[in-house]
């Protein structure tokens, strides 16, 4: 399985919550020991997927050690009722 597959599926589960007109403060991926570039392609994967309909929609907190790098959400709760 693609090594992103499973980080995906964790957060896309763990994110019941809605981030819809909050503001966090957030830190720069490097600060926290994460990767700008397989940060992106985690985006990109999940940005693929709504668009190519394979999900509604996502929502994504990416944190360590506590901080928060990135809050992400896009598509729709539920492409039925688009």
């Amino acid at each position: 399985m693609n090594r992103l597959v499973k980080p995906c599926i964790l957060m896309l589960t763990l994110s019941v919550f809605s981030v819809q007109g909050r503001v966090y403060d957030t830190v720069s991926p490097e600060s926290v020991g994460l990767s700008s570039m397989r940060l992106g392609c985690l985006h990109k994967l999940l940005n693929d997927h709504v668009a190519d309909r394979k999900i509604a929609g996502s929502v994504v907190l990416v944190a360590r050690h506590g901080q928060i790098e990135s809050v992400d959400e896009n598509g729709l709760a539920d492409i039925a009722n688009r």
